[in-house]
């Protein structure tokens, strides 16, 4: 059998197959396609997919995602500034220093003084102190 063969074959198919069967074939490709993305839109990019986005607050019609209580990115304590107990420069909790320090050794200030006071210097790779 050629592909000449297989090919006349097919065709031969598609023109006995009712007129409806191609859209109703292609809708369901269109949609499972669609279905796949919103999936692969949803997976957190840590590979736990979208477990820990699971809470979240209503705005309008849109739902942003709330950190669970335990996972890194729920603060334990707040304030202006942020340093590590380990280091010796503290961060604005946007700068990406901030970021890498871990929960447990977070120390909190509200104000540069209050961090100036306990012996911490400000970041130079952190824009705005």
């Amino acid at each position: 059998m050629t592909i000449a063969d297989i090919y006349m074959r097919g065709k031969q198919g598609l023109s006995s197959a009712p007129s409806y069967l191609v859209p109703v074939l292609i809708l369901i490709l269109a949609t499972s396609a669609s279905f796949g993305l919103g999936v692969l839109a949803g997976k957190d990019l840590s590979g736990e997919g979208a477990a820990t986005a699971q809470a979240g607050i209503s705005i309008g019609s849109s739902t942003l995602p709330t950190p669970l209580p335990g996972s890194p990115e729920a603060p334990v304590a707040t304030g202006t500034y942020v340093a590590s107990k380990n280091g010796t420069k503290y961060y604005l909790p946007s700068c990406s220093g901030a970021g890498r320090i871990k929960d447990e050794n977070r120390v909190w200030f509200q104000t540069a003084d209050d961090a100036l006071a306990a012996g911490y210097t400000p970041a130079n790779a952190c824009p705005g102190l």
